[in-house]
């Protein structure tokens, strides 16, 4: 929290003071990770404070050309288990990320309906899982976005 944050005080009377600390001392960050034919699943955040998902999107200069589907999801896994073990939790809805899709056009598909899946707590990690071959795949970037909660 910011100093500013810490110095007002609920018990001076100077209107929505709760609402000032409130939003003051919520913190919003993204993490970006780069995307290309080499890319592997991979971990690519740690919280550090609790936090919540709230936006995932993607882009690409050169879109993948397997014959099979190519695509990426973002998980959330816990803080002592694995990208591959099963417990992990898919934080994008139906529709996943298309990697062979448009070039140059940001894709931000809908995430999960299930709110305690976007909630992260110190120590889980965010992955990336990508489905298919990425072959031509390049100039791409994922951007998660966060609030702490």
């Amino acid at each position: 929290m910011s100093k500013l944050g810490n110095e007002l005080r609920d018990d001076i009377n100077v209107g929505n003071v709760k609402i000032i600390k409130d939003d003051l001392g919520r913190i919003m960050f993204a993490v970006n990770t780069l995307v290309d034919a080499q890319s592997i699943d991979s971990y690519v955040f740690i919280a550090p404070v609790a936090c919540k998902v709230l936006k995932i999107s993607e882009v690409h200069t050169t879109a993948g050309t397997d014959t099979g589907a190519v695509s990426l999801t973002v998980k959330k896994v816990l803080d002592t288990k694995t990208i591959t073990d099963g417990t992990s939790k898919d934080l994008l809805g139906t529709t996943k990320i298309d990697l062979k899709g448009t070039v140059d056009t940001i894709q931000s598909p809908a995430l999960t309906v299930t709110g305690a899946d976007l909630v992260l707590a110190i120590g889980d990690k965010l992955a990336l899982d990508f489905t298919g071959t990425l072959t031509a795949l390049a100039g791409g970037v994922v951007t998660i976005e966060l609030e702490q909660q």
